[in-house]
Formats: structure tokens, sequence, C-alpha cells
């Protein structure tokens, strides 16, 4: 396994954010590999000090809460 190489492996939502931006939980909504996704429930530390959580919104998503949202208010 190449250790130096920057892929997304999936995607969440940011619940809480602890200690100055270190302690950050997630809810992952989709995840790539069955492997990584082990990683993250045995919390594998040597995995975990790797992994990056990234602030991303596509035009899409945006759509989407958007929709949301509206659905949810109208009810």
């Amino acid at each position: 396994m190449i250790e130096d190489i920057e892929t997304d492996i999936g995607y969440g939502e940011v619940l809480n954010i602890h200690e100055g931006n270190k302690l950050i939980q997630i809810e992952i909504m989709y995840i790539s590999r069955y492997d990584l996704l082990e990683n993250l429930l045995n919390n594998n530390n040597e995995y975990l000090k790797r992994l990056e959580v990234r602030p991303h919104l596509s035009a899409k998503k945006l759509e989407e809460y958007k929709m949301r949202m509206v659905r949810e208010n109208v009810d």
C-alpha cells in the first residue's frame, strides 16, 4: 500500500469538534472500502493519525440539503 497518496474514502457529516479542533466526531454516510471501515471501528491509531476530515459541499449536495430543508419546513 502506498502511504503518501491522498484519496477520498467517503463522506459524512461533522457532528462535534472538541479540544481545539483535535477531536472530531463524524457520522459516516458512505465509505468506499470495508477495510477502511474496519480501521475506524477498531480505533486503529496508526490509521486515525493519517485520516483527514475536509470540508466540501458540491453544488449537487447543496441542492439536496436545500430540498431537505424545504421538506422539513413544510411538514
